[in-house]
């Protein structure tokens, strides 16, 4: 009883918010602390010190620089990245083609060499149908026209693209 007394007075009182508090605590209880929240960040920026505003400018910019620099490393580091696999691509593509000039050396060498066989200066015979370019090449090759290492010989659609 003494509560719904006290209740009472407080809202002869009060008026119209006392009323409202009453039959909403906790709508008034978070109104109350919003106003609070905004009154203490407002009070906080407002006494804010030139010192302090310098400070937080300096901070602000420092991680603006940093952020920057990191955007740079990070591209840098993709542009390398494209570009080492570009230049494997490329290697791997000259590979391809040195293989396919000896594989064509080889196939040259095999019919060179049964023409040749019946010569006088089979070396000389062998320079002279062979070409200088090829037949500098004959070492990688066997008798029958395949190259040394058949497992590093291209394919004939390799040696066409390439």
């Amino acid at each position: 009883m003494r509560a719904g007394r006290l209740i009472r007075a407080l809202s002869q009182e009060a008026g119209i918010f006392a009323w409202f508090a009453k039959r909403h605590p906790i709508v008034v209880l978070l109104g109350l602390i919003y106003v609070g929240v905004l009154a203490f960040y407002g009070i906080r920026a407002i006494t804010e010190t030139p010192q302090q505003a310098h400070a937080r400018e300096i901070q602000e910019r420092q991680q603006a620089y940093a952020r920057e620099i990191q955007e740079r490393q990070q591209a840098a580091a993709a542009s390398a990245s494209a570009e080492s696999a570009s230049s494997e691509r490329a290697a791997r593509i000259e590979q391809t083609r040195q293989l396919c000039k000896i594989k064509a050396a080889c196939g040259v060498y095999a019919k060179s060499r049964q023409s040749c066989a019946i010569a006088g200066n089979f070396e000389n015979c062998m320079r002279i149908k062979m070409g200088e370019d090829n037949y500098e090449l004959r070492e990688n090759c066997t008798n029958d026209g395949h190259m040394l290492d058949a497992s590093s010989e291209p394919t004939a659609v390799d040696c066409l693209f390439n």
